[in-house]
């Protein structure tokens, strides 16, 4: 039986610079090839890890993460760390996501209220 560190992580189902919409069903997918022992895989949106579980198939690691876009979602920091017990440090990758939201109207009295993706996104913090 021999060790061996995995490979770098890569995430798969979405391109940086590519635009999700709002309301879309997303699923990213985070493989390491080879370790022995296999990479735990850990997903991270914004810094918090994300509830998921890893598996391994054949020479991969793999993890999902199945989400729907909200505002929210927009410029989230998505990360996959690949962990193992021959790394002194886990291997990650990520990507920013880019979600594209469609201007809200409201008639609120004869007054129009325009919000934007930005807009959220500047309120929440």
């Amino acid at each position: 039986m021999f060790a061996d560190p995995p490979g770098e992580p890569r995430i798969e189902g979405y391109e940086e610079g590519e635009t999700i919409r709002r309301g879309q069903q997303v699923e990213l997918v985070c493989r390491s090839k080879g370790g022995n022992p296999p990479a735990q895989l850990v997903w991270y949106r914004n810094d918090v890890q994300v509830q998921s579980v890893w598996n391994t198939k054949g020479r991969f690691s793999e993890n999902f993460y199945k989400f729907t876009a909200s505002p929210a979602d927009n410029n989230a920091r998505v990360v996959c760390e690949a962990r193992s017990v021959m790394s002194k440090t886990p291997l990650k990758t990520e990507v920013k996501l880019s979600v594209h939201c469609e201007y809200l109207l409201k008639q609120i009295f004869d007054v129009q209220l325009f919000i934007a993706c930005v807009l959220f996104r500047k309120l929440r913090v």
